[in-house]
């Protein structure tokens, strides 16, 4: 909530053009999720690649368009270094932040220290800093006159901290507003006197007392004080901008487009701006307010205007440089964004970006995509000059809204076999090798190869490898990945196809081949040891036990692999076998149920293997239809979950009191203490659950487990 309210102050930051009003709504989120490992990209999800798509990002299909006009490389040539939690990218896939670092000369992301940042007080640290040079540089202020001046200044900040305060409170309408300063005395010299009440226009700005700012501000433009004077006409021009922002705005802080309400103080603002641009064409503020008169014709809702400027600034801008990064982030809050329709707008790029995002599809929608084929069709006369990109978003529309895969092969012909690849003729090839796949053509496999061919830039090959390798899991090929020679080199995919879609054989193979990376080689021994114990395969557990080395560690990763340094493959030798219930080392035990698969004692040793050495919340859980891992499973059958183990001694009226009472305890804890099911398997009613505890507490009431267990969930 916190983070909505800032969002919606943050419009109002003083020379802050660029501060996010929301996020930009055509772009994406960054919020901590993975991507699909699919080709296929529709919707808005938490990662881009390199073929542009209606999927990716707006900003980053903006900068391959930029790029593929001027002729431009992919940026830089080796890949941006990864914090850990990024890992699950892989090459294939990258969010915004990382592309910045790739493709425009961008720094890591880093926090803004300013403490008012979101909030029209941004302006604050800096407006002390030349409200001091200001003082400090006129000859009239002097003495304690000057450090009265200076002080008072500090109780602006205090007003500033009190909005702040009502900003971050859960109600803020309950939230006391901050009370008048308790300004300083004696302040009588002309000079002063002019900068006096100019803090207290600041003040009743920074309180959102609009109207007294207003009146302060424009008393002090015929100031004699040359700063004073600038600064407030620059603020005339703020005041009304801060009237515009509050009812375009809803009360989470998101944009809520074409309000009337807000146009009439954001044309006075475009007003005020050009009236501060005419008289300092030079000034402090210049290059503030032109940005702020792009805000205002935002918030005016003037996009043909908007879509001018924004155009020709994308034309202009240095995509070698940071620059970049600001100018394209503030085109897609404002002119890309959910509520702009690509009419009135005659940029080929700009359009394609955003005909692009109008073609998105979610499965949770039942309406059609916004953008027809005949709202495209029309627009073919923007496109006169950029035949191969009309195509490309005719072939787009074909294959996400159609679903007519004839007809992308019919726009898009057979150019695979190329040295090198522009962003757009990459993107033309990738959604054509989509079609073939969509049509089980049995010259998709070979098709990839030849695009791997000239796939040299970066995140080109990862994606083109794992779209060959998708191809070979759905045919049955996955040994092709890790043959000699393989064409499939991206550790992401070869890890992913290890640990999801690889059968035994391979994966001894794997694990014992001494040109694989060693991370490839313990997920490949780690898969093949934990699926040999989930499938019941104890007599090949026990023979390929020896595989695990002496000194393989207990701690690391155990699924998800991707953002893995290490993986604990000791656990099958050293790990936790027992708490209370006697239980021999994990050879033991597996050894017992090779002999007899239904052991009581051993069935309960394992399960607390699993439990103990956390092995509950992995599994092979379904992947996303389509998805790489979704094909091929490795192993035949079913996994054996914690929770039969229980099941089969409750039931086995045979098995011994400690057992059966251990067993019922057991049963009832895979639900404690949140009532939901850790031991895997499908859930068992309340009801079931009630009745094992009650069995518990009158067959076996002498048993430690039955005097422990106090409730049952």
């Amino acid at each position: 909530m916190q983070q909505w309210k800032l969002a919606r102050l943050a419009g109002v930051a003083a020379g802050a053009v660029l501060a996010g009003l929301a996020v930009p709504a055509g772009a994406s989120g960054d919020y901590g999720c993975w991507p699909s490992w699919n080709l296929e990209n529709p919707e808005l999800g938490c990662s881009s690649y390199a073929a542009i798509s209606p999927g990716n990002d707006t900003r980053i299909n903006l900068v391959y368009l930029l790029r593929e006009a001027r002729g431009a490389g992919a940026g830089a040539n080796t890949y941006p270094v990864l914090d850990s939690w990024e890992g699950s990218h892989g090459r294939s896939y990258f969010d915004w932040g990382i592309f910045k670092q790739a493709f425009l000369a961008a720094p890591a992301d880093s926090v803004d220290d300013n403490p008012y940042y979101g909030s029209r007080c941004v302006s604050y640290p800096g407006g002390t800093l030349g409200f001091t040079r200001a003082i400090e540089g006129t000859g009239a202020i002097k003495g304690a006159e000057a450090r009265a001046l200076l002080d008072a200044r500090k109780a602006v900040g205090a007003t500033c901290e009190g909005m702040q305060a009502i900003n971050d409170a859960f109600d803020p309408s309950q939230a006391d507003r901050p009370g008048q300063p308790q300004w300083p005395e004696g302040i009588s010299s002309t000079a002063g006197r002019d900068y006096f009440s100019y803090l207290k226009a600041s003040n009743a700005f920074y309180a959102e007392n609009w109207d007294a700012a207003r009146e302060a501000y424009r008393a002090l433009t015929g100031s004699k004080e040359g700063w004073v004077a600038e600064t407030s006409r620059y603020m005339l021009a703020r005041v009304a901008l801060n009237e515009a922002i509050a009812p375009a705005f809803d009360k989470w802080g998101f944009f809520e487009g074409d309000d009337a309400a807000a146009r009439e103080p954001a044309k006075q603002a475009l007003v005020l701006l050009e009236d501060y641009l005419k008289s300092y064409p030079d000034g402090l503020y210049a290059s503030s307010a032109t940005g702020l008169k792009r805000r205002a014709l935002w918030l005016a809702g003037d996009k043909a205007a908007l879509a001018a400027i924004y155009t020709d600034m994308l034309k202009s801008v240095d995509l070698d440089s940071y620059d970049a990064v600001s100018t394209i982030e503030e085109a897609d809050r404002k002119l890309i964004d959910y509520n702009t329709d690509p009419a009135g707008i005659s940029d080929p790029l700009v359009v394609a970006t955003i005909d692009l995002r109008l073609m998105r599809t979610y499965e949770w929608d039942e309406e059609p995509p916004e953008l027809t084929l005949e709202a495209l069709e029309a627009q073919a006369p923007i496109f006169r000059d950029h035949p191969d990109l009309y195509s490309f978003l005719l072939a787009n529309h074909a294959y996400y809204v159609a679903k007519d895969y004839r007809k992308v092969m019919e726009l898009i012909p057979d150019a695979a076999r190329q040295d090198s690849f522009s962003p757009l003729q990459f993107s033309r090839q990738m959604l054509r090798g989509m079609a073939l796949a969509k049509r089980n053509d049995r010259n998709e496999g070979g098709f990839w190869m030849d695009v791997l061919g000239g796939a040299d830039e970066l995140y080109q090959r990862p994606l083109v490898e794992l779209a060959l390798a998708l191809n070979w899991e759905r045919n049955d090929k996955v040994a092709q990945a890790f043959a000699e020679g393989s064409p499939i080199t991206d550790p992401s995919i070869r890890l992913l196809l290890a640990e999801n879609s690889s059968g035994p054989e391979l994966l001894r193979r794997i694990a014992q081949d001494k040109g694989e990376t060693q991370l490839v080689r313990d997920v490949a021994l780690f898969t093949l040891m934990r699926k040999q114990l989930a499938y019941g395969q104890y007599d090949a557990f026990i023979r390929d036990l020896p595989m695990v080395p002496a000194d393989a560690p207990t701690d690391g990763f155990m699924d998800g692999f991707l953002r893995a340094e290490s993986v604990n493959t000791g656990v099958f030798t050293k790990g936790r076998s027992s708490d209370g219930y006697p239980c021999p080392a994990l050879k033991q035990t597996v050894q017992t149920l090779a002999r007899d698969p239904r052991n009581s004692s051993a069935m309960l040793c394992l399960g607390d293997f699993y439990r103990l050495n956390g092995f509950d919340y992995i599994g092979d859980f379904a992947r996303e239809e389509g998805s790489l891992g979704s094909f091929q499973p490795g192993f035949t059958g079913k996994e054996i979950p914690r929770q039969s183990f229980y099941q089969q001694i409750i039931a086995n009226r045979s098995a011994s009191a400690t057992d059966r009472a251990y067993a019922l305890y057991r049963g009832v804890w895979c639900y404690g203490p949140s009532g939901n099911n850790s031991c895997g398997g499908e859930d068992v009613p309340e009801s079931t659950r009630a009745a094992w505890f009650n069995e518990l507490k009158k067959r076996y009431p002498d048993s430690k487990w039955a005097k422990s267990l106090k409730y049952y969930w």
